[in-house]
């Protein structure tokens, strides 16, 4: 939980931020907060080159954002998807950063459609193209908010697709993913889901189950 107060602020620049920004109009939305009472179960050290899930570099986006807000929560429009066999089955992946299982997904990059960022993911995370077949749900909450362990705070906002494959096959990239599965629900319990990836398929799962 968070303790303190919180402040909504929009800063809008058209200078420079730290020598960092210059001549662009930035709208950054955080709330200022006192300190996190809470943290996911992740140890794996980070410093500020990685990104927030401590595995992967920073996009040079919220790189810039970071550098000018630091720790502070930023809200993060980000994309899940859960592709889905003949079987009914769904691809789930095992993050590297915490070695927990979860779902195939990332942030939004700027001018990009949710739809094209999910598609992106997945080739990225796993070697798959794909249909999208629709949009489950939009979920955001206080479930989907993490601290991770450098101490920057993130509250993801996702978009949710269901998808078919149309080329290639799972496999993990090394980096952000360590591994894949086709599973059902049944298999579930065997898994180890982070929180993130529990709460959504809670959400999901009147959806998902026909």
């Amino acid at each position: 939980s968070i303790i303190g107060g919180t402040v909504i602020v929009v800063i809008s620049f058209s200078a420079t931020v730290e020598g960092l920004v210059k001549d662009h109009a930035v709208a950054v939305f955080y709330v200022l907060t006192t300190r996190s009472s809470t943290r996911p179960p992740y140890t794996t050290s980070v410093d500020s080159t990685m990104a927030d899930t401590g595995s992967v570099p920073l996009s040079p986006y919220v790189a810039r954002i970071r550098q000018a807000i630091g720790h502070d929560l930023l809200l993060m429009p980000s994309v899940t998807v859960l592709p889905r066999d003949n079987s009914g089955r769904f691809l789930l992946v095992r993050h590297a950063d915490s070695g927990l299982w979860g779902m195939v997904g990332g942030a939004v990059e700027p001018d990009e459609t949710p739809a094209v960022a999910a598609l992106r993911e997945a080739k990225e995370e796993v070697a798959l193209e794909l249909e999208l077949t629709r949009l489950i749900a939009a979920l955001g909450g206080p479930e989907f908010r993490v601290t991770y362990p450098n101490g920057d705070v993130t509250a993801y906002v996702m978009a949710v697709y269901e998808a078919r494959v149309t080329g290639g096959l799972a496999r993990p990239d090394g980096c952000e993913v360590l591994d894949v599965a086709w599973v059902g629900w049944s298999d579930l319990h065997r898994l180890s889901l982070e929180p993130i990836a529990e709460h959504t398929l809670r959400c999901l799962e009147a959806a998902l189950r026909f």
